[in-house]
């Protein structure tokens, strides 16, 4: 039985609003799991199985974003702006 793998990149995800409020909308062909930085490497939040991130409760600043899929790769880093 040949298994088919889905290659996904970078181009393949949409992130949005960015500049955002209270929620950021991840769509992607896969599942995918999110990590949310603070620009100096903090941890803030990873979400699992990730379609939409609660950004509501983060201070207004820059933060990276990094989109893995379920098997830990790399897919796809980003920057977005938490405003009010």
């Amino acid at each position: 039985v040949n298994e088919l793998t889905t290659v996904v990149t970078a181009a393949d995800i949409r992130m949005f609003p960015n500049p955002a409020t209270a929620t950021i909308t991840i769509e992607a062909p896969v599942k995918v799991n999110v990590s949310v930085y603070t620009m100096d490497g903090k941890v803030i939040t990873t979400v699992k199985d990730a379609t939409t991130i609660d950004v509501s409760n983060l201070p207004n600043a820059m933060y990276m974003i990094l989109i893995y899929d379920t098997a830990n790769t790399l897919i796809k880093t980003d920057k977005f702006v938490k405003m009010n």
